[in-house]
């Protein structure tokens, strides 16, 4: 079963069987509230399970340097890894910067597009196959 939230920024859905995308509303400043809130959806729609996380950041989006410098204990060792979907120079620069303080517990990608998201995901499920 496919479930959507909407919280402040964003667009979180789960996607079976173990896919979450998070999509930043165009326009909207970031902060560590909105993280936390984010975090505590993510959470709920996981509910233990191991998960892939797609997020696409629009180019009009902000992030406080709180809400990039946030960790959730809870949700970030469930992550098998982490696609990130931005297109702006800005957006871009952030992500890399994102990327190399995440890289620790599982692989971390940034695309142009989700169709790239997507298809790096699902070779990494095939990779997962017995």
């Amino acid at each position: 079963m496919n479930t959507s939230v909407e919280t402040t920024c964003s667009i979180l859905s789960f996607e079976e069987p173990d896919l979450v995308r998070s999509i930043s509303k165009p326009n909207t400043d970031m902060l560590l509230e909105h993280i936390v809130e984010n975090a505590d959806v993510v959470h709920n729609l996981v509910a233990g399970r191991r998960y892939f996380l797609i997020i696409i950041g629009h180019e009009t989006a902000t992030y406080s340097k709180e809400a990039r410098e946030y960790v959730d204990d809870r949700i970030e060792p469930l992550k098998k890894a982490e696609a990130l979907v931005v297109q702006a120079l800005p957006l871009r620069m952030l992500a890399m910067f994102y990327a190399r303080t995440r890289r620790k517990h599982h692989p971390i990608r940034i695309f142009a597009t989700e169709w790239e998201a997507i298809e790096w995901i699902n070779s990494l499920r095939q990779k997962e196959l017995p």
